[in-house]
């Protein structure tokens, strides 16, 4: 099987498994939630936001990320990814399983 590593076409600037400091928590934290529907107030945040959608049925969300609406379904497995810096806000219309 082929990883990921051989066909990309640049080695490695930065590899885990050579840093001592910082810690690996210190560069990802992940988290799970479960949360009915609710909102998320529109905020600028400083590091990149990453979804994945542990649900076994889509749900319906929306967000806005500066001045843009989008009103998606949210597949299971399906990942979302917000940069840092952008203003972004949330609304789930059902219960949400997410990392």
């Amino acid at each position: 099987m082929v990883s990921y590593q051989d066909i990309y076409p640049s080695p490695a600037i930065l590899r885990s498994f050579d840093i001592v400091r910082p810690r690996a928590a210190e560069l990802l934290n992940l988290k799970y939630f479960e949360a009915e529907p609710a909102r998320i107030p529109h905020e600028i945040l400083s590091q990149h936001h990453l979804l994945l959608n542990q649900r076994e049925t889509p749900m319906r969300v929306e967000n806005w990320r500066d001045a843009a609406h989008r009103d998606f379904i949210f597949l299971p497995n399906e990942i979302v990814l917000t940069p840092a810096g952008i203003r972004s806000g949330w609304h789930w219309h059902e219960r949400s399983k997410v990392i």
